[in-house]
């Protein structure tokens, strides 16, 4: 018995967080509300609630597994052979461009996720940040191997220096003040400082 409820829930729960998707997607982030996702999702407003504490929560859920995705295809497409800044370049490349997707959503969505802790799903957003920076550290200890970048590179220390640098530049995006175009370069020649 408790196992069928908990499948249910399982899939009520997904079924919200794809009418929050499509909601978003339709009508972008100021004109969804919790009651029209619930609507789309055919529950009642305090099933949604059930599962999400209120918008930040549900909008921050409906993006951590596509998020998930994006970073996941740009590491399996990062060229093999290429140097570690030019690989942590192709990821942050990917994940750039799906933020400049719609800069509203996406400043809402770097807006909860750093920001609003009591609201987002901290367990979740903070395993997939240590998975990333897990593979940041693994790229920079590459490279360093390679000869590529200083020998005296602190590889914890450099990891968290390259996601300073990209947030920084993810930041500029979402606010309009460098264009997609501009963000790979940015980012290079703040890593290239940092790293060589």
């Amino acid at each position: 018995m408790a196992t069928q409820r908990a499948q249910q829930k399982a899939r009520t729960r997904a079924r919200v967080l794809q009418a929050a998707r499509a909601c978003l997607e339709a009508e972008g982030y100021e004109a969804t509300t919790v009651a029209r996702v619930a609507r789309r999702a055919k529950v009642a407003t305090g099933t949604v609630m059930a599962h999400f504490s209120d918008k930040a929560s549900l909008v921050a859920a409906a993006f951590h597994d596509t998020i998930e995705q994006v970073v996941q295809g740009a590491m399996a497409t990062a060229p093999v052979d290429g140097t570690a800044i030019e690989r942590l370049l192709h990821v942050s490349a990917g994940l750039y461009a799906f933020y400049a997707q719609d800069r509203i959503l996406s400043a809402a969505l770097v807006r909860d996720a750093t920001f609003s802790a009591p609201q987002v799903p901290r367990e979740a957003l903070d395993a997939q940040f240590q998975r990333f920076l897990g593979w940041v550290k693994q790229e920079l200890a590459a490279g360093q191997a390679r000869g590529e970048l200083k020998a005296d590179l602190n590889l914890e220390i450099a990891a968290l220096g390259y996601w300073a640098d990209y947030y920084v530049v993810l930041l500029m995006g979402v606010l309009g003040e460098t264009p997609l175009a501009e963000q790979r370069g940015t980012l290079e020649a703040l890593l290239k400082m940092r790293l060589n």
